[in-house]
């Protein structure tokens, strides 16, 4: 009985703890969301071929290495 109780609470502290995680993770997946809005949002694009080649490879960067794959 006492072997049971054991595993009772133990499995209750890893429940407890994978709460925290989730509610981690969680908090800064939309922390992210939130402040990738904000920069897809800014629509002013520079006029120039340079500034539109550094525009282009940060996007690259953000399709390749940011975003997460489906």
């Amino acid at each position: 009985m006492y072997t049971v109780s054991v595993q009772i609470v133990g499995s209750m502290l890893e429940l407890d703890k994978m709460v925290n995680d989730y509610e981690t993770l969680t908090t800064k997946l939309l922390e992210w969301i939130k402040a990738k809005i904000a920069s897809l949002n800014n629509r002013s694009f520079p006029n120039s071929l340079t500034g539109i080649q550094e525009e282009l490879i940060a996007f690259k960067d953000y399709r390749t290495v940011e975003k997460p794959p489906k």
